[in-house]
């Protein structure tokens, strides 16, 4: 055997592979190249830098269109459209993802953060174990547990405050979304991350009725972003009952910029009535009913705001509507009894009102039931 022959052959076997390394390499360097700098592509990462994920998943809508073999992008667009909060809609996405890519660890963890984002906590504790400054999927996992814990004290605290029945605020949820918050904005020093943590903490606190701590969180998120909708928002509409004068300050800069926003103008209108400025208080209410009529809550504060103006047949009005759309609305009908009252029909007038009572009655009942359960 011819040694030297030998040795000579496994060099030149050797030189092939590495020169078939260099153009696969080469070849996916240019295939990365040629998929990143794609406008649409480039428009929707600069999007997502900015927790723009509307922005983002357009973007990423146009770009597969243009490339739709991008698997890559493709689970991209189904975990954005997740972030941007359409769980249903993130889910089709990821199917079709899976589809084309197969099940792997990316679609694997997807779909966990889908089932956390949506309030299914089964598996939460599992998820954060995996959450350390090293982990690639940290911000991910935070973020959807965040969302998720949030999902599940909301509708906690609705059930709460509703008329028919209560609910019952978890108090390891609360932990989990408070650590979890308070990691994140460790970890993540980007103004528009840091923003998002001090909303996030303004939301528990609110949550826990820690309204100090509330109104100190969103105030931190808009001292590094003025603009931010959201924490001008929320301190807004807390600052309602206690300092309308602030609260319409905060609110008229976001109906200014979006007069139809619906919680906005509704608050908005409360703040005016709260200061005694009941025609532009009505003006408010008046716009939000054109697109709401059968809204109870505003119906009834449109009634409101007639009231304070001892304008009483607009009153009964507006209550008459509220008690037909909304017959168990307590509110509605102890306004609509002195409504009928000072227009001079007691006994409609009493009607109401014991119809106000029973409801008041029945509501003390079940809280009383769900406080000896709890």
């Amino acid at each position: 055997m011819n040694i030297s022959a030998l040795i000579s052959d496994k060099k030149r076997l050797t030189i092939v592979a590495a020169s078939a390394l260099v153009l696969i390499g080469v070849a996916g360097y240019f295939a990365f190249i040629q998929f990143s700098s794609h406008p649409e592509y480039r428009a929707a990462q600069t999007a997502l830098d900015k927790r723009d994920f509307a922005s983002a998943s357009n973007h990423l809508r146009k770009y597969l269109e243009a490339r739709p073999g991008d698997t890559s992008a493709r689970l991209l667009l189904a975990r954005t459209v997740r972030r941007q909060g359409d769980v249903a809609e993130a889910l089709e996405l990821l199917a079709v993802y899976t589809r084309e890519a197969g099940a792997n660890a990316d679609s694997d963890l997807e779909h966990q953060l889908l089932r956390v984002q949506a309030g299914d906590l089964e598996k939460i504790d599992a998820l954060l174990t995996r959450c350390t400054e090293q982990s690639p999927d940290t911000p991910l996992i935070l973020e959807a547990a965040i969302e998720g814990c949030l999902v599940v004290l909301v509708d906690a605290m609705q059930k709460e405050m509703a008329e028919d029945g209560r609910g019952e605020i978890r108090v390891a949820d609360y932990k989990r979304a408070q650590a979890a918050v308070e990691q994140w904005l460790g970890q993540r020093p980007a103004n528009v991350d840091q923003v998002q943590g001090f909303v996030w903490r303004g939301k528990l606190h609110a949550i826990a009725r820690e309204f100090p701590k509330a109104f100190s969180a969103f105030r931190k998120a808009l001292e590094i972003d003025p603009d931010h909708f959201i924490a001008r928002e929320f301190l807004g509409v807390l600052l309602v009952p206690q300092s309308p004068a602030e609260a319409a300050a905060h609110l008229q800069v976001l109906y200014d910029r979006d007069p139809h926003h619906r919680k906005v103008s509704f608050n908005l209108a409360k703040a005016r009535r709260a200061l005694g400025e009941l025609d532009r208080a009505g003006a408010i209410l008046d716009g939000l009913l054109v697109r709401h009529s059968h809204d109870a809550a505003i119906l009834v504060e449109r009634g409101s705001v007639a009231m304070d103006q001892r304008r009483y047949k607009d009153a009964e009005h507006w209550l008459e509507q509220a008690v037909t759309v909304a017959p168990n609305h307590a509110q509605a009908n102890l306004l609509y009894s002195q409504s009928l009252q000072e227009n001079g029909k007691p006994a409609d007038a009493k009607k109401y009102h014991d119809r106000y009572v029973e409801i008041d009655r029945a509501t003390q009942s079940k809280r009383d039931v769900g406080i000896k359960k709890s």
